[in-house]
């Protein structure tokens, strides 16, 4: 039987990780409304792994793998497997901080870095033209730095209570580990035994009869 200690962390985690994962699942089609940007971005600004979609894909999918292994690792009472989760935890936690910052500090400056380099080439600034439908390249600027900026606002309001959780699911594996799991059987009585040496009282009434043998 689990002590009550280990059950209490086990419910909270278990919280934590459903919260976790319900809130990571629709992370992804908050582009959906942002598609003519996200296309354009992935076909024409080479942003490689710093792309949108790939940074909204790893966040989700990252977030639903750890909030699976946390509520697995306590739901099998091994310690073992919970400390796997800890380290696991800690370093995906720093993955995730990474994008994190870069989504909220550096991801829009890279863009446009991009959008600098390729208006110098015609066909290409007419592709992202029309892509954006846009008639000008200030205007199709300015379109795709709001869209930058809604889709900032739907990473951030995501990542920033993921990041709590996952944070949350690491404190407390690491007390789990730490208390007892299991209620220790209780310890039964000790038995002495006594053994009366000697003779009672009732054994010095009782007079022994010895017969007289007669020669």
């Amino acid at each position: 039987m689990t002590t009550t200690a280990f059950r209490n962390i086990r419910s909270l985690c278990q919280l934590a990780s459903v919260l976790l994962i319900v809130i990571n699942i629709p992370l992804p089609f908050f582009l959906i409304p942002h598609l003519m940007f996200v296309r354009m971005e992935s076909e024409h600004l080479n942003m490689g792994i710093r792309g949108i979609t790939t940074i909204f894909r790893t966040t989700s999918m990252t977030n639903i793998t750890l909030g699976l292994f946390a509520s697995c690792g306590i739901n099998s009472k091994t310690r073992l497997y919970m400390r796997l989760y800890f380290v696991t935890g800690m370093l995906t936690l720093l993955m995730l901080i990474t994008m994190f910052l870069y989504v909220k500090i550096g991801y829009q400056s890279d863009v446009s870095r991009q959008l600098g380099r390729l208006y110098n080439n015609a066909s290409i600034r007419n592709i992202i033209l029309y892509f954006m439908e846009c008639s000008n390249q200030m205007t199709c600027t300015r379109i795709i730095m709001k869209n930058i900026e809604m889709i900032k606002y739907y990473y951030i309001t995501i990542s920033i209570p993921s990041l709590c959780l996952n944070l949350l699911n690491l404190v407390l594996i690491r007390v789990a580990t730490s208390v007892n799991i299991e209620t220790p059987p209780p310890k039964l009585p000790n038995f002495v035994e006594k053994t009366k040496v000697g003779m009672n009282t009732a054994s010095l009434r009782n007079k022994r009869v010895v017969p007289n043998v007669s020669a």
